[in-house]
C-alpha cells in the first residue's frame, strides 16, 4: 500500500507542486536581491568598467528572477492542463536555466582576474577625468571619488601618490580632503583603492554565485518531478490510444455482425 502511494501520480503532483512553489519563490528573492544590488552597485557604478555595467550581478539576478517566475508559471499551467507539451517546454526551460546559470559560474570564476584588472585600468582613468573642465561627468567622477575614498577608507588607486600627477595641484603633492580622517587630517590612508573597490564589485558575483548554487538544488528537483510526470503523460496517452482503438475494433465488430445478421 504505502510502495503504491510512493510510485503513485498523486504523490508526484504534490511534489512538483512544492517544489515549484519554492522555485517561483526563488524568483521572487532574485529579484528582490537584484533590485538590492542594483542600489548597491549604484553608490560606485561610474567607476566601475563599462563591461562590468553591461553584465552586472543585479541585472543578471533581475533577468533570472523574471525568467524563473514565467517558467514556473507554465510548469503550473501544465499540470492543471496535463498538457504534455506544455510540461515538455517546461523541463526545456529549466534545463536552459541550470545550463546558464552553469556556465556563469563558471566564467565569473574564471575572469575574476580579468575584472580586476579591468577595474584598476578604470579607476586609473577616472581618476584623471575629474580634472577635465566643470561639466557634469568630471562633477559627478570627483564626488564619487571622494565618498569613495571615505567610505573605502583608501586613497588613489595603488596608493596616495597617484593624487600627485592630478592636474589641478600643478605638481605640487596634494591629495584630497577625503584621504584623511575627517576628525584629524594629519591621519592619511596609505592603502589604495584598487583592492577594496574590485572586492566591492566581486561581493556581488560572489552572491549571484551563491544564489545560482540554490536554485541550481531546487531546480534538480522540479526536473525530477516534471521528468516522472512527463512520463506519467505519455503513459496516459498510450493507454487513451489503446483504449480508442479497442472501443473501434469493438465498434467495428458489432457493425460487421449487424451486416452479418
Amino acid at each position: 500500500m504505502l510502495l503504491d502511494y510512493l510510485l503513485s501520480v498523486r504523490l508526484h503532483v504534490y511534489i512538483f507542486y512544492a517544489s515549484n512553489t519554492i522555485f517561483w519563490s526563488c524568483g521572487w528573492g532574485a529579484l528582490a536581491v537584484g533590485i538590492w544590488l542594483y542600489k548597491q552597485k549604484s553608490l560606485y557604478s561610474v567607476l566601475a568598467p563599462t563591461s562590468y555595467s553591461a553584465m552586472s550581478a543585479a541585472g543578471l539576478c533581475v533577468a533570472i528572477g523574471a525568467m524563473i517566475l514565467i517558467i514556473s508559471f507554465i510548469g503550473c499551467v501544465s499540470v492543471w492542463l496535463k498538457s504534455k507539451s506544455l510540461m515538455i517546454s517546461f523541463f526545456c526551460f529549466v534545463s536552459l536555466l541550470f545550463l546558464i546559470q552553469c556556465m556563469t559560474g563558471v566564467m565569473g570564476f574564471m575572469y575574476e582576474g580579468v575584472v580586476k584588472e579591468r577595474a584598476k585600468i578604470t579607476l586609473l582613468h577616472t581618476i584623471n577625468d575629474t580634472y577635465y573642465g566643470d561639466n557634469p561627468r568630471a562633477t559627478l567622477l570627483w564626488n564619487t571619488w571622494n565618498q569613495m575614498q571615505i567610505e573605502l577608507k583608501c586613497c588613489g588607486v595603488d596608493n596616495f601618490t597617484d593624487w600627485f600627477f592630478y592636474p589641478r595641484w600643478k605638481g605640487r603633492r596634494f591629495v584630497p580632503d577625503s584621504c584623511c580622517e575627517v576628525s584629524k587630517f594629519e591621519f592619511l590612508y596609505l592603502r589604495g583603492c584598487a583592492e577594496p573597490f574590485t572586492d566591492w564589485l566581486l561581493q556581488h558575483l560572489r552572491i549571484v554565485g551563491m544564489m545560482a548554487l540554490l536554485f541550481g538544488i531546487v531546480e534538480l528537483v522540479v526536473l525530477s518531478s516534471s521528468l516522472r510526470l512527463l512520463c506519467n503523460f505519455h503513459q496516459n496517452e498510450k493507454k487513451q490510444r489503446h483504449s480508442d482503438r479497442k472501443r473501434n475494433c469493438a465498434q467495428n465488430g458489432s457493425l460487421l455482425a449487424f451486416d452479418g445478421d
